[in-house]
């Protein structure tokens, strides 16, 4: 390929990209690309407000459910503590019972030693005391 053949070819590939270059930034077709990305940008703004009152909403509502469980599970907790408290006292009046219960029952049992002229010694005594005791 000789010089002259070059600058036709080089010509033809610059009168080319003049026609593309016009074209585009010219043509109809990018101010069409320019007016939809108008519209796609403030689509978004609008889209996110939405997303944003959406998300909003949501996190209300857990907030408030969350407010509802702790409220249950105070009450809950409150009524464990109440029946535990009863339970306990229960406890304590059933074991004051039953130790006295047992008392009477050793004061029986040695009235009948008495009875029987059967005098325990000292060891006997302690033993008493303490199955009296617990």
């Amino acid at each position: 390929m000789g010089p002259s053949r070059l600058r036709e070819e080089l010509g033809n590939i610059e009168t080319r990209m003049d026609k593309i270059e016009d074209h585009l930034v010219s043509g109809d077709r990018f101010e069409e690309l320019e007016s939809r990305l108008r519209e796609l940008g403030e689509g978004l703004e609008d889209t996110r407000g939405e997303l944003q009152a959406t998300l909003n909403e949501a996190l209300d509502k857990v907030a408030n459910e969350s407010k509802a469980l702790k409220i249950a599970h105070a009450k809950e907790m409150s009524t464990m503590r109440e029946d535990s408290r009863v339970l306990k006292e229960k406890h304590a009046l059933e074991t004051l019972i039953n130790k006295k219960i047992m008392a009477s029952r050793i004061v029986v049992s040695y009235e009948r030693l008495d009875a029987l002229s059967f005098k325990p010694c000292a060891i006997d005594r302690i033993v008493i005391i303490l199955y009296c005791t617990g």
